[in-house]
């Protein structure tokens, strides 16, 4: 995920790929030669501020995560070394790009265009929170882990599109509506067991 995250982040439309390439290089040779304190706690510089629920509910579950979950410790170690610069920049980019690996903005934004703007706005800003709190109560670090990642992608996006095409009535949407949230969460909780 680590290699997948530096490539959507500085490689896809970046300009000088080939002059940030050889800094990668340069840096993982670096550190294939150094040793990384683990031992050593990570503090972000400054606190994770975010006006998005979907990216907050993950920072603050990989914030707690940091320095009591030996695994967590270790990928947020590693992709802190990784990236130069700020680690509550690196920390936020990589909630943002998560997400956006998750669920795919151009596609989400046009969904439930059978209701009127508000209301299509809340049931995607629910959905992607049912998304995001089932992901971190599976509490574990596979739901980093690209081929999850990409199951869980799959699923949302299918069972959002069914949801679509099965209502055009939005009181009959609301009416099924926490059967049908808990019926995504169950679904992307499963790919983990």
């Amino acid at each position: 995920m680590i290699a997948q995250y530096v490539y959507v982040r500085d490689f896809i439309n970046g300009e000088h790929n080939k002059e940030r390439m050889m800094d990668y290089l340069e840096t993982l040779n670096m550190l294939a030669t150094s040793k990384l304190d683990l031992s050593e706690e990570i503090h972000l510089e400054r606190e994770h501020q975010t006006d998005d629920e979907f990216c907050r509910i993950f920072a603050k579950y990989w914030q707690e995560q940091l320095n009591s979950n030996f695994q967590w410790h270790i990928f947020f170690a590693m992709l802190f070394s990784i990236q130069p610069g700020s680690n509550i920049d690196d920390f936020t980019d990589f909630c943002i790009i998560i997400k956006r690996l998750l669920i795919e903005p151009n596609w989400y934004r046009n969904t439930f265009k059978q209701f009127d703007d508000d209301k299509a706005l809340a049931i995607q800003n629910e959905l992607e929170l049912v998304l995001a709190n089932a992901l971190v109560a599976i509490d574990d670090i596979e739901i980093v882990h690209e081929d999850k990642v990409y199951l869980c992608m799959q699923t949302f996006r299918h069972y959002v599109t069914q949801l679509e095409n099965e209502y055009d009535d939005y009181k009959e949407f609301i009416e099924y509506y926490d059967k049908n949230k808990l019926e995504l969460a169950r679904l992307i909780t499963d790919h983990f067991h």
